[in-house]
């Protein structure tokens, strides 16, 4: 789980923060590390249990890099299907950038520092004008 510096109350919006663990051993790590980010950071999230877990529907993930149809395009240019952009590390890292955990300079640190960088460099660029704009 990444710290950021963001306030994640229990109530926001129709959304919890969850964290799921599937072993004693987990559970231990998690709850604690809930107590102490509650305490220091003034962050929430439940750790609950999982016996097993169910993929939501296509559309549900990635939600918030969704929601900006140009950062969506533009990033789904640098992958061969939309499968391959949803399963990225990049889209879990701008989907969380549309959220509010990560700011445009971490943004933008993690996408100079992409592998894709190098590769397409106009298209990571393109990227970076959006998240500006």
């Amino acid at each position: 789980m990444e710290n950021t510096s963001n306030n994640v109350r229990p109530t926001t919006g129709q959304y919890r923060y969850i964290v799921f663990h599937s072993n004693q051993e987990q559970e231990e790590y998690i709850t604690d590390y809930a107590q102490e980010l509650r305490d220091n950071d003034n962050l929430y999230f439940s750790p609950e249990p999982i016996d097993q877990f169910y993929m939501a529907e296509n559309y549900h993930q990635k939600y918030q890099l969704r929601t900006s149809k140009a950062l969506y395009e533009s990033t789904l240019a640098l992958y061969t299907s939309e499968e391959a952009l949803i399963d990225s590390h990049l889209a879990a890292k701008l989907n969380a950038f549309r959220s509010g955990f990560i700011s445009q300079e971490e943004m933008f640190n993690i996408l100079d520092s992409s592998f894709l960088s190098p590769i397409y460099p106009g298209k990571i660029q393109q990227i970076k004008n959006v998240i500006s704009d």
